[in-house]
């Protein structure tokens, strides 16, 4: 009897072992096969089609003696976020363009515990970075970076393209 219990133990400490890598494993699955910006404003987006859809304010050109284009910074305010990045109701984000093309957005918020405990459920486990600071997870066609900041907003999520460096450092 005790042999049939030691097995039947092992066999579902073997099934629970595998459930949670399955349920990382899609967690991680559905960050590759939906995310690539934020809603509609997807990777790669020109400037004048954003333009045609949101309010959109220009903030500032950059250039550097290191990267090869120059990168403008525009605030774009979106009425509704619809659950993106567990969003919801209308916010600002700062986006990044290179050669008029949408590379990265920033989104300053409050409630960082409360966005990190979100994301967690929603993406896994941040498999980089220390929670106390900056975590990040890593998709195919997306990079998440979720900072701690000490200021009015107590937090700053970062959305940035993949490879955005190939165009931006050529």
């Amino acid at each position: 009897m005790s042999v049939r219990l030691n097995k039947l133990s092992i066999f579902f400490l073997v099934c629970i072992a595998f459930f949670s890598f399955t349920l990382q494993a899609f967690a991680a699955e559905k960050l590759d096969q939906k995310y690539m910006g934020l809603g509609d404003l997807t990777w790669g987006r020109p400037l004048y089609d954003i333009e045609g859809e949101y309010d959109v304010k220009f903030v500032n050109k950059r250039t550097s003696s290191i990267a090869s284009t120059s990168v403008e910074t525009y605030l774009i305010r979106i009425p509704e976020a619809n659950g993106n990045m567990c969003f919801y109701g209308p916010l600002v984000a700062s986006a990044e363009f290179a050669n008029g093309k949408l590379f990265a957005i920033i989104i300053p918020f409050k409630g960082y515990d409360d966005e990190l405990y979100k994301l967690t459920e929603k993406f896994g486990h941040p498999p980089y970075g220390d929670s106390s600071n900056t975590v990040g997870w890593r998709g195919e066609r997306i990079l998440i970076f979720l900072k701690r900041e000490q200021s009015d907003f107590d937090g700053t999520l970062i959305l940035i393209m993949p490879g955005a460096q190939d165009f931006l450092y050529k």
